[in-house]
Order: structure tokens, then C-alpha cells, then sequence
């Protein structure tokens, strides 16, 4: 076998990360005899040990090309789904309605990270004029999940939806109907009306299109919040939320 042939194999185990001696599974194929291949696991090994930063260097371009691949599906999803997303008529929309962007949260009033970034997100909306927000009703986590939402979403008729939903994120303790009546009649709700406007069937037909559009979009829970054709992590920080957004603005 050439030096080529050597080389080859010892690329190929160095790129699928972590193997100090290569196993004959890689490299063993009607090419090399038996001899060859124990003669490549050797130098394999011998190279990784007096170079073990290829070991991480190959971790970071599996990691890349992660990413790579996940950014990619996202937009394949996201652009599938755009107009359920964005124009749909039975979303909340927060923030500027004639917004030059739009973003997209998926949320559950039971979601302590729904809870932390609501204050983020409202202050993002009084600092940039210019978000237009879809509020996407999303109850996974509990039965009150599904009270609560049921309640926001019959509110909308009212008026006093973004109040009403605030106030229902910065609650503690269960979000019983007796619970999310309280708050409702505390912020001037007609409740013997949004009593009956939850059994409106396009209060449940609301939740059901959501929860059917998070599958479509292969989401893993909340918040889930989507800025053009890219989902946004909610374990980063506000600024990286505000530079997501400004790089859709100017894309657009």
C-alpha cells in the first residue's frame, strides 16, 4: 500500500473523532489485507498520540457541520410553514402589526422560561418600535396550561389580550379557572362573557392548529421563538435575540 493509501485512511479515522487506534471497520475493505490493516491502525494510533489536538480539531468540524445541518433544517421547516407562521388569522399579533419584522414565540403559561423572557421580550417591543410579534398558544406542560390558554385566547374579542396575558405568565402558583377568573375580573374582563367565549369552538380549533403547526416544525418545547427563517435559542442572551433581528432587517 502507498503512502496515499495511509494517508486516506488516517484522514478518514481522524475526522470520525476520538478513535485512538482505528478500528479495522474503517479501514478494512478489499484494498488492504490483513498485514495493511494492522500496519494502518498502528501508524493511526502512533500519529493521534504524538498529535492529539487533531482529536479536538475534528470534533469542532463534526460540530460545524451540526450546526450546519440544523440551521438548514430549520429553514426547510420554517419556509414550509411561513404563512401559518406569520399570517395566520387567529394569532395575537404584539408589538407594530405593520412591523418590518416579524417574531414568532411559541409559549406556555406554565414554562418558567416563557415567565423570565416575558419581561425581555416587552421591553425589546418598547425599545424597537418596529417588531411585529405573533404569540403563538402552545399548553404542553400541565393541565392549567390548557385553562389558561383556552381563557387568553377567548379574551382577544374583549380587547385586553396583551394585559391579560402578562399578567397570566407573572402568576404564581396554578392557573385553576377560579385562579384565571380572578385575574381576568382584576384587570376589568367580562368574565360571565369569557366564560362563554371558551367554549367557543374556535378557542380549541386556536390551540389545536398550534399544537398541529410545533409538530409540523418539529419543536421540542417552550419558549420557541422564530425570527425569519431561523429558530432563536432561548438560553442566549437578549443582545444575540436584538442581532438576530437586526440581521433579518437587513436582509430584508
Amino acid at each position: 500500500m502507498g503512502n496515499n493509501g495511509i494517508r486516506s485512511a488516517l484522514v478518514t479515522v481522524a475526522l470520525v473523532g476520538g478513535w485512538v487506534a482505528a478500528p479495522s471497520a474503517v479501514i478494512a475493505d478489499d484494498r488492504f489485507d490483513q498485514d495493511e490493516v494492522r500496519s494502518i491502525e498502528e501508524i493511526v494510533r502512533d500519529y493521534i498520540l504524538a498529535n492529539p489536538e487533531i482529536i479536538s480539531e475534528a470534533n469542532q468540524i463534526l460540530e460545524a457541520r451540526k450546526e450546519a445541518a440544523k440551521k438548514a433544517r430549520a429553514r426547510e421547516l420554517i419556509s414550509a410553514n411561513m404563512h401559518e407562521l406569520v399570517a395566520d388569522t387567529h394569532s395575537f399579533v404584539a408589538g407594530n402589526p405593520d412591523g418590518d419584522v416579524t417574531v414568532v414565540e411559541f409559549f406556555d403559561y406554565r414554562c418558567p422560561y416563557c415567565r423570565g423572557w416575558m419581561p425581555k421580550i416587552n421591553a425589546m417591543l418598547e425599545e424597537d418600535p418596529n417588531i411585529r410579534l405573533v404569540l403563538k398558544e402552545y399548553p404542553i406542560l400541565r393541565p392549567d396550561s390548557l385553562t389558561a390558554s383556552q381563557a387568553a385566547i377567548a379574551s382577544i374579542p374583549q380587547g385586553n389580550y396583551k394585559e391579560f396575558h402578562n399578567a397570566l405568565l407573572a402568576a404564581k402558583g396554578t392557573l385553576s379557572e377560579e385562579a384565571v377568573m380572578e385575574i381576568a375580573a382584576e384587570l376589568g374582563l367580562d368574565t360571565e362573557r369569557l366564560k362563554a367565549d371558551i367554549k367557543d369552538i374556535r378557542v380549541q380549533d386556536t390551540i389545536d392548529k398550534n399544537k398541529a403547526l410545533a409538530k409540523a416544525l418539529e419543536l421540542l418545547g417552550t419558549p420557541t421563538f422564530i425570527v425569519g427563517d431561523q429558530f432563536f435559542e432561548p438560553w442566549l442572551s437578549v443582545d444575540e435575540f436584538k442581532a438576530m433581528i437586526a440581521a433579518e432587517r437587513s436582509s430584508g
